[in-house]
């Protein structure tokens, strides 16, 4: 992460994964927030729920905060809908760019749920519905 910032570190860390089962080590994720950055916490895909030592904050002054999506999608919907159009705006003026890790024909849909299924999905997994 270091060459791809110039060795300054992210400055917000987007994390759905949390730590590898059995672990809660994220010492090596949080090596990748910059000064003054912000870690979001939103969920635990890889089935460790992680600690975090507060020594971590220090270090770099990072923020971590947790981030209840559906929670806040249901508390206020109306800010909900302006963070959406905001990100599609982004989207739009090509300054936000989603990875695409994977890419499947319509009857390959059962290839596409195997590789979610098996937590192997790096970016958003695409089928394509019009040939």
């Amino acid at each position: 992460m270091a060459e791809l910032t110039g060795g300054r570190g992210v400055d917000v860390f987007f994390d759905n994964v949390g730590a590898q089962e059995g672990s809660d080590d994220i010492r090596d994720l949080t090596r990748c927030v910059g000064w003054n950055g912000r870690y979001l916490v939103v969920g635990f895909a890889g089935g460790g729920i992680p600690r975090i030592a507060l020594n971590r904050t220090i270090l770099r002054s990072i923020s971590f905060v947790g981030v209840a999506y559906g929670a806040s999608a249901i508390v206020d919907p109306a800010s909900n809908q302006k963070l959406f159009l905001q990100l599609f705006e982004l989207y739009r003026e090509g300054k936000v760019t989603p990875h695409i890790g994977h890419r499947f024909a319509l009857e390959q849909t059962a290839d596409a749920i195997r590789i979610l299924s098996s937590r192997r999905a790096l970016g958003k997994v695409i089928i394509n519905t019009t040939g």
